[in-house]
């Protein structure tokens, strides 16, 4: 699971696996409630993360407004918002009158249309909007200015997208570059 670390973290554990903020919106905080100004992105495995949750759980018991559900959701929405992010990244929050956002400007985003040409094969990643074309393939159609690739969607996940929409699908549809991967799949 990808988790953000306290700077200097010497292992993932409730000290140093950090939470958007459950206390103040000033800053990110550790699983056991300390606050921390910036993370670093790292992979973390899941028995590690469910153990650090435990600990930070016994940690908080009895906090006014903690709720471990909150804090499952909180990393697995944050898992999901790393995803197009490098490992070692680095994050803070970015505070905005009464709300926060998470600040990605010293983050690095994975290039996953690098050396991406005409005809290539590809799949459709986890950012896609709608998810439906999530983990679709197809071929590389065009590359186009403005970070847009034109795909090719094979038919059988056409077919499978108009099932779960009820829609017709294009046989080409563009896509951001940060929704689409070259296919490790593909037999040589």
């Amino acid at each position: 699971m990808r988790v953000l670390l306290k700077d200097a973290a010497a292992k993932p554990n409730a000290e140093n696996i950090l939470v958007t903020p459950l206390r103040t919106v000033a800053s990110l905080e550790t699983l056991s409630g300390e606050t921390a100004p910036h993370g670093f992105l790292a992979e973390v495995v899941n028995g590690t993360v469910v153990e650090a949750i435990e600990a930070g759980a016994k940690q908080r018991a009895g906090e006014f407004g903690f709720s471990i559900r909150e804090m499952v959701k909180d990393l697995r929405d944050l898992a999901d918002a790393l995803v197009e992010f490098e490992l070692g990244s680095k994050f803070s929050i970015k505070v905005t009158g009464d709300s926060w956002a998470l600040d990605e400007s010293e983050a690095t985003r994975i290039d996953r249309a690098e050396g991406l040409t005409r005809e290539d094969r590809v799949v459709i990643g986890a950012s896609v909007t709608p998810k439906t074309y999530m983990n679709a393939r197809g071929r590389v159609e065009s590359i186009r200015p403005g970070n847009t690739v034109e795909v090719e969607l094979d038919a059988g996940d056409r077919d499978r997208i108009e099932r779960a929409t009820g829609e017709s699908v294009p046989r080409l549809i563009k896509f951001p570059y940060a929704c689409i991967e070259k296919d490790a799949e593909v037999k040589d």
